[in-house]
C-alpha cells in the first residue's frame, strides 16, 4: 500500500443549477438527474486544465492509494450549499465505495476590527474517501442536496460520473 491519495473538488454552480431546474426533485429517493454542464471537477494532479465539466474524473493512482472527494457550490454571497448524500457505483472493481470521512477543524476567519489578526473558528468537516483496487474505468451516480443559505433544501440532484484511474 503507497499511501498516496489524489484531491478532486467538485464545484457545483448551485444557483444556475436551480434556476436551470425550477421543478427540482425534493425526494432524496427520486433525485432529479442532470448533465454535466454546472459542475466542475478541479483534479490537484490533473496538470493540463484547472477545471473541466466533462462529468470525468480521472486520476493516476495505485491500488491501494485512496481517491478524495470534496464538495463546493459556486454561489453569489454563499446562498447555496451542496452536500453529497450517496454514491452508486456500476462495479466495484476499480475503487471501493465511497464512505464520508469527518473530523474536526480550525478555520480563520477574518475579524473586521483587525484585517491582521483574524480568529479562528472549531467546526466539523467532511469529505469523501474511496480506495483504488485497480487500473480502469466505472462510472458512478453522485446523488446531492442543493441547500439554501436558510439551510432549507432546494433540491436534490443526481448526476452521472466516469471515473478512471490510471497506474
Amino acid at each position: 500500500m503507497s499511501g498516496q491519495h489524489d484531491d478532486v473538488l467538485v464545484i457545483v454552480d448551485a444557483a444556475t443549477l436551480l434556476t436551470a431546474y425550477p421543478d427540482v426533485s425534493l425526494d432524496a429517493d427520486a433525485p432529479t438527474p442532470i448533465d454535466g454542464v454546472h459542475v466542475y471537477v478541479v483534479n490537484a494532479a490533473d496538470a493540463q486544465q484547472i477545471g473541466h465539466n466533462d462529468s470525468r474524473i480521472a486520476a493516476t493512482l495505485n491500488a491501494g492509494d485512496e481517491l478524495h472527494l470534496r464538495a463546493s457550490a459556486l454561489s453569489l454571497r454563499a446562498h447555496e450549499s451542496v452536500v453529497f448524500y450517496r454514491f452508486t457505483l456500476s462495479d466495484a472493481n476499480v475503487i471501493a465505495p465511497w464512505e464520508a470521512v469527518t473530523r474536526d477543524a480550525t478555520l480563520s476567519v477574518p475579524d473586521p476590527a483587525d484585517l491582521l489578526q483574524p480568529t479562528s473558528q472549531k467546526i466539523s468537516e467532511h469529505y469523501w474517501r474511496a480506495a483504488v483496487l485497480a487500473a480502469g474505468k466505472v462510472s458512478c451516480t453522485a446523488d446531492f442536496i442543493v441547500l439554501g443559505g436558510d439551510e432549507k433544501i432546494r433540491g436534490y440532484f443526481s448526476w452521472e460520473i466516469d471515473i478512471e484511474i490510471d497506474v
